[in-house]
């Protein structure tokens, strides 16, 4: 019976120091909990949404194109010598520069498009710097979705891009292809 009774009270304080490092812990467990909850969402597309939350998202695509910033916001970071930003950031910033340059010209990334998609889209528009923008897509999408060391060219890959992208406009479309992106750019309001 004493036995027991230990076995009782050695569960019971094992119990409590648990509910004890729980306590004390609550709020880190809380954090790890929600960014777990988002990344499961995430990974499975989140819920269903209802007809006002699509109406949601549409205004919100609406405002997106509102609170766009323009090519000339953007200043080339490899101009000055002293900046100290890393490789990864320095592509990422570079990229986000090639869509304002695109957006700014009429041709807006689609939320889905992949880095290649988008430029390729630019590409049968006549882009006139095909190599620099495959290549810049190449290290984007490598900087956000590879752990793998980066090219030693890297830096002359982006040093071109902002030349052709300071100095270059996409052509003007013909009035077929006119007609074909303000469809689309309809498309992307509705």
């Amino acid at each position: 019976m004493f036995t027991q009774l230990l076995q009782w009270l050695k569960y019971g304080i094992v119990i409590l120091v648990g509910l004890a490092l729980l306590w004390t812990m609550r709020e880190p467990i809380a954090a790890f909990l929600r960014e777990l909850m988002e990344l499961i969402s995430e990974l499975f597309g989140g819920q269903q949404q209802s007809e006002t939350n699509t109406n949601n998202q549409q205004q919100g695509r609406v405002e997106e194109v509102v609170q766009h910033r323009r090519f000339s916001e953007f200043i080339n970071p490899l101009d000055d010598d002293a900046t100290n930003w890393k490789s990864k950031e320095l592509i990422q910033y570079s990229f986000q520069a090639l869509e304002a340059w695109a957006h700014d010209q009429g041709v807006a990334r689609q939320r889905e498009q992949t880095s290649h998609e988008f430029v390729e889209s630019l590409l049968r528009l006549g882009l006139e710097f095909p190599n620099e923008a495959r290549q810049l897509a190449k290290l984007h999408t490598q900087v956000s979705y590879s752990t793998q060391p980066l090219a030693t060219d890297s830096d002359l890959v982006l040093k071109s891009c902002w030349a052709m992208m300071s100095s270059s406009r996409l052509p003007l479309p013909t009035s077929m292809e006119s007609a074909s992106l303000e469809t689309t750019s309809k498309e992307d309001v509705s």
